[in-house]
């Protein structure tokens, strides 16, 4: 524990943090670092040897110092930290382990999205992602705001593959028939995706079990192909049901 405290303190420098990445690009010298940070030559090689002391980096003999094969696994490792140290205050309000650990553990990912400001926020740029979409649009919630239905009731019409996962008692408003789609449920939906092929959308639901609408949302290739395979793994976890819906309800 000790050793753990030792580290976590040594990167919690911007400084030596900063030298950390910078080191995964290229080799440094204490020269470069000092022209990075504007710091003199001597704190430069302070915060090196401090970096070396811990095994993060290592200097070779012709005076560069580069990243340790440790230092690389715990630079891979950090960004769940930094992602969810940037949103404390989102976490302290919402639950994330309903989600399965493979996929917790790589949760910085969701970085590469952009948090919505407000529910009015993040409804716009949904009604922007489907709009665009062209190939594939995945939902799995609770509900679909009668806003975006006709999108995506147009979207399915051209031939755009549609799925949607949603709870097992589920009551579909609308006064126009639905056009047949893939469809599955789940006996409760603890978390809320929309994915097309261009960028995605999670939002996590309060620690009261409540929904809450607004979440990340970005295209970023990372965050991207962690929300679909995120998708995929609820999607075969579910109940397949009939391909279309009627008028007015999913069950009866």
């Amino acid at each position: 524990m000790e050793e753990v405290c030792g580290l976590l303190f040594e990167i919690s420098s911007k400084k030596r943090l900063r030298i950390l990445i910078e080191a995964q690009k290229q080799s440094l010298r204490i020269s470069h670092v000092s022209k990075m940070l504007n710091i003199t030559t001597a704190e430069a090689s302070r915060h090196l040897n401090r970096l070396s002391n811990v095994k993060l980096v290592r200097r070779d003999n012709k005076g560069l110092y580069t990243l340790t094969p440790f230092g690389r696994l715990v630079l891979i490792l950090l960004p769940s930290l930094i992602f969810i140290l940037q949103h404390r205050d989102y976490f302290m309000n919402h639950e994330v382990f309903h989600i399965p650990y493979k996929f917790l553990g790589r949760i910085g990912v969701v970085s590469g999205g952009v948090l919505c400001d407000n529910a009015m926020t993040c409804f716009s740029r949904i009604e922007v992602m489907l709009r665009e979409a062209s190939e594939y649009i995945w939902i799995l919630s609770d509900q679909i705001p009668a806003s975006m239905l006709q999108t995506i009731m147009e979207k399915i019409r051209k031939g755009l593959e549609f799925r949607f996962i949603y709870p097992e008692k589920f009551t579909l408003l609308g006064s126009k028939p639905i056009p047949c789609f893939q469809r599955r449920t789940l006996p409760k939906i603890t978390l809320g995706l929309i994915i097309t092929e261009k960028r995605a959308l999670v939002a996590f639901p309060y620690i009261d079990g409540k929904m809450d609408y607004i979440g990340f949302i970005g295209g970023d290739p990372e965050f991207h192909k962690w929300a679909e395979e995120l998708y995929q793994y609820y999607w075969k976890s579910s109940k397949p049901e009939k391909s279309c819906f009627n008028r007015h309800k999913a069950d009866q």
